[in-house]
């Protein structure tokens, strides 16, 4: 249960850091800026939650995430730039705060990619999909 809680923490960083640019096209901030949902995946775990993000105009990031068969809501924190770079903190209670990095895309209303983070000592890739509203 506490490897799928650290998973959910690491994923929900991960997918607000999903909030960044689209790795090597022409992007600006502006592409990101508003408000996601979607899912997230963690293949090494075979763990799947929900993501709901906000994206400012100044490229910070903040939100919430869920883990399918674990309790708890873990809030997102972080920051993009224009070239979809991404830095997110994850706290998830009862699990040590969490930071993920990556780079992601978007292509129109959907943004997609992968981030990755220190999972018990072993960096772990997770998977996002996710909608603007």
């Amino acid at each position: 249960m506490r490897k799928f809680g650290i998973l959910a923490l690491v994923i929900s960083g991960l997918l607000l850091a999903g909030c960044g640019g689209n790795g090597g096209s022409s992007t600006s901030l502006e592409d990101f800026i508003g408000i996601w949902t979607g899912t997230w995946e963690a293949p090494d775990f075979s763990t799947t939650g929900t993501v709901n993000l906000t994206v400012a105009d100044d490229g910070t990031v903040s939100g919430t995430s869920t883990t399918d068969g674990f309790s708890g809501t873990g809030t997102i924190t972080g920051t993009i730039d224009d070239d979809g770079e991404v830095t997110a903190t994850l706290d998830w209670p009862g699990i040590p705060e969490t930071t993920a990095t990556g780079v992601l895309t978007t292509s129109g209303s959907q943004l997609n990619g992968s981030l990755t983070a220190p999972i018990s000592g072993t960096d772990r890739q997770v998977s996002f999909m996710l909608t603007k509203q």
